[in-house]
């Protein structure tokens, strides 16, 4: 068995202090089909749900939470070193249970995501919801 190693990891959007990155876009689509795999062209999107979070308002969100940037980047390197040696746990999951990571050992890079639901980003200060559809746009949540 031989061991693969990983490509140079980077912090990202959230790990990150990108001047340019201060707000994540979440964007679901609406379809006129019945599965992903039959979608083959642009005119069958109907709309798209777009909620807006902001950086420093997730990050002092998680703060509140008991654990930092560093401390979560830290938890992600030990996962990814963890999964090398041959453990096989792809998740860590926090005694407060409002969000966890995940690893994706499926790509090169082996990101470990940071996972909100959806509700607290709703929930967050400054957060926007959008449903754009060709009717118009519509701010959801005002």
């Amino acid at each position: 068995m031989s061991l693969i190693l990983r490509r140079e990891t980077r912090e990202g959007w959230f790990g990150g202090d990108w001047a340019m990155a201060d707000w994540y876009a979440t964007i679901g689509l609406s379809a006129d089909v019945q599965d992903h795999a039959q979608l083959s062209d642009v005119s069958q999107i109907t709309g798209a749900d777009v909620l807006w979070t902001n950086k420093k308002a997730l990050k002092e969100w998680i703060e509140a939470r008991g654990q930092t940037v560093g401390q979560l980047m830290e938890r992600s390197g030990e996962l990814r070193r963890a999964y090398d040696e041959g453990c096989m746990e792809t998740r860590v999951k926090f005694p407060h249970g409002d969000f966890w990571l995940t690893l994706s050992p499926a790509l090169d890079e082996m990101p470990v995501n940071l996972v909100v639901p959806r509700k607290v980003l709703e929930a967050l200060p400054k957060s926007a919801h959008f449903v754009i559809t060709d009717k118009g746009v519509k701010r959801e949540g005002v």
